[in-house]
């Protein structure tokens, strides 16, 4: 086995038809990362002249001689292929031995279990697992799975079979919120560059991003028509119509609630429908409120969006937000249902959700997340995590001592 850097353009050609082939390991995602102190190298191993395996690695310093490498998503490479995987981690660790480099990250797209979420189960798969075992006599290191997002990319993904995928499968409470935002005036509309500035509108408090890396996100995946932006509007004069009749409605509930409660003050469960309806009322009011201060006749306002990657016949929902002050539409939800269904009708196999906690308890801080997510019943994959292949086992253990490696890698995941 020969590791030779090979140019982009032969990288992207070898990519685009390997099995693991996805969004991360693209010159497209290099253009990103190359504006947040990254080193772009694409690797290549090669075998009687024949290109067997590949790598898009970002390096980074780390200390004042030594950097480490990640390759997001991990290696283009069968890892089942004992052989090559010997020959290939060998050539790699000799290629990078006296380049300062003490180690290279990896967090391969391998699924280890499937998740249960109700049960909170997990059914592994046992090749997988020897897998792990294989990859660590070979000098990886695997690291401590998080319950959260403290890793490079997701361990945990929720994915949706588009072949399976049916409105009625879906809870019956999930589907009456669905059919109500049919009703509010809302229009799915493909986006163009011109409204990442609506984009950034709703997620700029998420993460500290710039308008200028949105722009930059969809541009660079956009050369080669790996991305979509998606936007949800509405009529905010036909919306205002249904505010009005809804709070009518909910009036005149309210107050026969309020009748029943003043006869029966003791009754908890009239106090709770009591509680429930004054809630009701006061959203509804203040969504009101804030819809009359933007209401124009046949104008459709920007409600939701999302850029949406494709690769391999498989999306994945990257960066998406909503305007919070018009909860009352579910236009999160709404805006994935037809993100669904639009690469249902597209004949795409597969959407990625991109990521939830492994944490299913009450007390999960990201349990919105998670619950949002499950609404459209997916099946949850585990990935094996991720793995520290060490370079240079000296520098290695001395990052950790310095407590560098801690520092680094206590941030937002890489996305």
């Amino acid at each position: 086995m020969i590791i030779k850097e090979i140019s982009k353009d032969i990288f992207d050609e070898f990519a685009k038809n390997h099995l693991l082939y996805n969004q991360y390991q693209t010159s497209n995602y290099a253009t990103i990362k190359q504006k947040q102190e990254y080193e772009i190298v694409y690797i290549g191993g090669y075998k009687n002249n024949i290109l067997v395996c590949a790598s898009m690695i970002l390096f980074k310093q780390i200390a004042p001689t030594i950097k480490y490498g990640y390759a997001p998503r991990g290696f283009l490479i069968d890892y089942y292929d004992k052989n090559l995987m010997q020959e290939f981690t060998k050539a790699l660790k000799s290629y990078y031995l006296l380049k300062n480099i003490a180690f290279i990250k990896i967090d391969p797209e391998i699924i280890y279990s499937v998740v249960d979420t109700i049960k909170n189960t997990k059914k592994i798969n046992s090749v997988s697992d020897k897998l792990i075992s294989f990859m660590s006599s070979l000098g990886y290191q695997k690291l401590k799975s998080s319950l959260y997002f403290d890793s490079m990319m997701p361990v945990y993904n929720p994915i949706i079979d588009l072949s399976e995928f049916r409105l009625t499968n879906l809870n019956e409470s999930v589907i009456t919120e669905i059919k109500k935002s049919d009703l509010f005036g809302l229009k799915f509309r493909k986006g163009t560059e011109k409204d990442i500035e609506t984009l950034f509108s709703f997620v700029k408090d998420k993460k500290n991003r710039t308008q200028a890396y949105y722009s930059e996100y969809y541009n660079s995946y956009n050369k080669t028509n790996n991305i979509d932006l998606f936007v949800l509007e509405i009529d905010y004069s036909v919306y205002l119509k249904i505010l009005q009749k809804n709070y009518e409605e909910e009036t005149l509930k309210n107050e026969i609630i309020n009748k029943d409660f003043l006869l029966n003050s003791t009754d908890t469960n009239l106090f709770t429908k009591k509680m429930d309806s004054d809630k009701t009322l006061s959203d509804i009011k203040n969504e009101i409120t804030e819809v009359t201060k933007v209401v124009r006749d046949n104008n459709y306002i920007p409600v939701a969006a999302a850029l949406v990657t494709k690769f391999n016949k498989r999306v994945t929902i990257n960066i998406n937000g909503w305007n919070k002050n018009f909860a009352y539409l579910n236009s999160k939800l709404y805006l994935f249902y037809n993100i669904i269904y639009h690469y249902k009708r597209e004949k795409y196999d597969f959407i990625d959700m991109d990521g939830i906690t492994a944490d299913f308890t009450e007390n999960n801080p990201y349990k919105s997340l998670n619950d949002f997510k499950l609404k459209f019943n997916p099946t949850i994959y585990e990935y094996i995590g991720e793995f520290d292949l060490v370079i240079n086992p000296a520098y290695y253990q001395m990052l950790w001592t310095s407590g560098k490696l801690h520092k680094e890698f206590q941030k937002e995941r890489v996305s």
